[in-house]
């Protein structure tokens, strides 16, 4: 958590991940401080930072290459901005928070009426039974995406770049990004909520 504006209602939200036990961490350099490797099977990420020091940078490498899980979501799509290992190669998908080279700064519009449809079958996105979504939340575009990465759930959305949900490209641990987020929206949404259980179990490695 931190580092971004966000609902109070997202602290309730995690309390109806049923099946899940967690940790509350408000800031990644606390989350981080420490060897976490035998603490956690995956860590979820919902905070908004431009850099992150050591040494909670070597412990976040050591996390993810051990095998551990990772869900990004939302905000922390704009997370370490100089570290291209970590958003090309694991994330892989970045929000600018400014214009970089060619690259414009992203964008976002609140209260969207988002159409989301899956479109592959995967664990992460199988509670829709296939169907789509629709959600009320904000909608980034102009996000660098990974043309590694594996696409879940979609949008034709004109305010968004269309991949909501993906699967990230790092071969040494499960990664799983999630777009929406934002606000009440989303976290009230019964498919949204069990995307985001299915990918912590996913990304965890429980059983499907």
């Amino acid at each position: 958590m931190g580092g971004g504006t966000y609902e109070s209602s997202v602290f309730r939200f995690f309390d109806t991940l049923d099946g899940i036990d967690y940790t509350l961490v408000m800031s990644d350099t606390e989350a981080f401080q420490n060897d976490i490797r035998n603490q956690y099977d995956a860590v979820l990420m919902y905070n908004l930072r431009s850099s992150l020091a050591e040494p909670a940078r070597t412990n976040l490498v050591n996390f993810i290459e051990s095998g551990r899980g990772l869900v990004v979501w939302h905000h922390a799509l704009a997370n370490y901005g100089d570290w291209e290992w970590w958003y090309k190669e694991v994330v892989g998908g970045r929000y600018f928070l400014r214009p970089e080279g060619e690259h414009p700064a992203s964008t976002y519009r609140q209260d969207e009426s988002i159409i989301a449809r899956p479109v592959v079958e995967h664990p992460v996105v199988s509670s829709l039974g296939g169907h789509p979504m629709h959600l009320y939340d904000e909608a980034y575009k102009g996000l660098w995406i990974s043309e590694e990465v594996e696409v879940l759930l979609n949008t034709g959305l004109s305010s968004s770049d269309g991949p909501l949900v993906w699967v990230g490209p790092y071969d040494k641990a499960r990664v799983v990004v999630i777009q929406p987020g934002h606000g009440s929206g989303a976290f009230y949404n019964l498919g949204f909520r069990y995307i985001v259980r299915d990918a912590v179990n996913w990304v965890a490695g429980r059983p499907e």
